[in-house]
């Protein structure tokens, strides 16, 4: 499954019409959270955002959280939401929020596990448009805004192991990565530009601050050397109100 949820919401086209919808629903959900797109301990969306993600009824919904209710997944209090309860991919590692947590431009440790070196499984290697089982170097940033610090976006860079070197030069969150890497004299012949509608998982939620099934907006940057290798990738992610984009076109 995709690391993203579509704007409009599907069910999965193997589960077909042999389950009533309710059932289809907590099937879908049942596997985000084994997933740890909503990770133990924190909130499901509310009954309203689930409604309009499937375009069910509310009773659908509440159909589909008894039965994983029943499975104990999550638990439910009236006024103080849906707590999921059981992590089923807990032996996966931990996102640590404060690895995201850095002042914007700087540094902080990947994501994933606090190491600065992934492998890229299929979920990531499809958002990336890499090949599965490819290894990067992960540095990220949050942005935020001078005013008050609020985040105004996740930026994260993903190195090739050939430009390790660089590692500890390049800065998420300041100039383009483009930018950075030409200006340390490594060649970007091309650079491919990705945007995309998508809802974040939920550490980019709580990271950013904004709930669950929000829309944003994110931006893929992959740098090719002369040679047309993928040789960085940059990711931006935007909450849907803080992101604006303006350019001059010319004949």
């Amino acid at each position: 499954m995709d690391e993203t949820l579509a704007v409009q919401g599907s069910i999965t086209p193997a589960l077909a019409e042999q389950q009533p919808l309710y059932q289809r629903i907590a099937a879908d959900l049942r596997a985000r959270i084994r997933n740890q797109e909503f990770a133990a301990g924190a909130y499901l969306p509310t009954e309203e955002r689930l409604c309009a993600h499937y375009q069910v009824s509310r009773f659908t919904i509440r159909e589909a959280l008894r039965q994983l209710q029943t499975d104990g997944l999550i638990t439910r209090r009236r006024g103080a939401g849906t707590l999921i309860q059981h992590d089923g991919a807990a032996t996966a590692p931990p996102a640590p929020e404060e690895a995201l947590a850095a002042d914007p431009g700087q540094f902080a440790p990947g994501r994933f596990g606090g190491s600065t070196t992934l492998i890229a499984n299929e979920r990531l290697a499809q958002r990336l448009g890499c090949a599965p089982g490819s290894r990067w170097l992960v540095r990220s940033a949050v942005q935020t805004t001078a005013a008050d610090g609020t985040p105004t976006g996740l930026v994260e860079f993903y190195l090739s192991p050939t430009l390790a070197r660089l590692a500890g030069k390049l800065q998420p969150g300041a100039e383009p990565m483009w930018q950075q890497l030409r200006q340390l004299g490594q060649p970007v012949e091309q650079t491919h530009l990705k945007v995309q509608s998508v809802t974040p998982v939920q550490t980019e939620a709580r990271v950013l601050k904004i709930a669950a099934l929000s829309p944003c907006l994110r931006l893929t940057y992959a740098c090719r050397d002369p040679e047309n290798t993928v040789v960085a990738i940059a990711t931006h992610l935007h909450p849907g109100h803080s992101f604006a984009y303006e350019t001059v076109l010319k004949d």
